[in-house]
């Protein structure tokens, strides 16, 4: 809605300031009209349903289109409109300014569940911002959870992430090629390939998992890893990325050449299915702090369903045997290792989170570094 009375198409509203005090809402109001940001007082719409929270009785909440949240709230911030946090809960947040209207006073604070101080207390005593990003609401069981989680968890960019990726499945596929053109593909898979007797050879269960049959092999491997890195980049970091790749690899293939004597195993597939065990355990972990947990969670295991044909299938188009149980070990895997390598969700974490990631990558670097010059000794 704009002050010269034409209506433009605003889409879903969302809050960006609640106050006890109308002048100051109306100041915003104006503030945010003169910047052509669409903009409303719910207390000028009777019966307006936004999607926001419950206040006080007598505060107001000026509401902005969702897509024009954020460049709201940068000018709030701009102008020394600080924007409230869950006024339901804490309406002390809102620090009166000087108005020729006597605000009213604020309702009693509600008091915490054990679930919001348990929250509280994992933030370091931050709330949760209002609207989108935050803010609790009950759910279908009647509980207090968080609205929908919008925090910095993907803290390197889209492009960097993909870079590391390809860079990462770069150096795999030079690697092999080289070997290829020094040894020959059959002394390749003999050399670094995956088998018994495993005790005497563990550096085996590293290195082969960059080795693979084809060019099919690899690209269909490279593809699905790709996919899933990027995004555990984000939410996990890389070092522990990389680490959960290499353990859940390992620990499948272990299990595959155990049980199939006289095969060599290869490729990258029970790593990827531990990139996809530990997705799954980030998502059960977000869901925990979903508006509706139990449709989070369907969601989740729905992905995971469209992936089974394709880990339990066990001949390839080609004919090739398939390891399906190196998939299923190494989801398993992956979806233990989400317990200690937990997903980027509350900022409370952050740092423990940045410091397992980092050690992870150095392990996964030592290991690997490790495993193929042992390898090579061994040629």
């Amino acid at each position: 809605m704009s002050s010269d009375g034409g209506a433009v198409s605003t889409g879903p509203m969302v809050p960006v300031l609640a106050s006890n005090d109308e002048g100051r809402s109306r100041a915003v109001l104006d503030l945010l009209d003169a910047q052509g940001i669409p903009a409303i007082l719910d207390i000028d719409l009777p019966g307006f349903a936004g999607f926001h929270e419950p206040v006080p009785e007598g505060w107001t909440q000026v509401f902005v289109p969702t897509s024009l949240r954020e460049e709201a709230l940068a000018l709030l911030r701009d102008h020394d409109f600080d924007s409230v946090h869950r006024p339901r809960s804490s309406p002390g947040l809102e620090v009166p300014r000087p108005s020729s209207r006597s605000p009213r006073p604020p309702a009693p604070p509600r008091v915490q569940t054990p679930y919001e101080e348990g929250l509280r207390a994992l933030r370091g005593g931050l709330e949760a911002p209002i609207g989108p990003g935050g803010g609790y609401a009950p759910d279908d069981d009647g509980e207090d959870t968080l609205r929908e989680v919008e925090l910095p968890e993907a803290a390197t960019p889209v492009a960097t992430r993909l870079k590391l990726a390809l860079g990462a499945i770069a150096v795999g596929s030079v690697a092999q090629q080289l070997l290829t053109t020094w040894l020959g593909s059959e002394q390749v898979l003999e050399a670094f390939g995956a088998r018994q007797p495993l005790l005497s050879e563990l550096h085996r269960l590293v290195t082969a998992a960059s080795i693979h049959g084809g060019p099919a092999h690899a690209l269909s491997n490279a593809a699905f890893g790709l996919v899933f890195g990027v995004v555990l980049f984000g939410t996990h970091r890389v070092g522990a990325t990389a680490w959960v790749w290499l353990l859940s690899s390992a620990v499948g293939l272990a299990a595959e050449v155990s049980l199939s004597p006289g095969v060599v195993v290869i490729g990258a597939s029970a790593g990827n299915y531990g990139l996809v065990g530990l997705w799954t355990r980030g998502q059960l972990q977000r869901a925990e702090l979903a508006v509706l947990p139990r449709r989070e969670v369907l969601k989740t295991w729905g992905v995971i369903l469209l992936l089974l044909p394709g880990a339990l299938t066990p001949f390839s188009s080609t004919g090739s045997r398939i390891a399906v149980l190196a998939h299923v070990v190494g989801f398993l895997t992956g979806l233990a290792l989400g317990a200690h390598y937990r997903r980027r969700l509350l900022p409370a974490g952050f740092d423990t989170i940045t410091r397992r990631s980092l050690a992870a990558g150095v392990s996964a670097l030592v290991v690997t570094v490790a495993a193929w010059s042992l390898g090579l000794l061994r040629l």
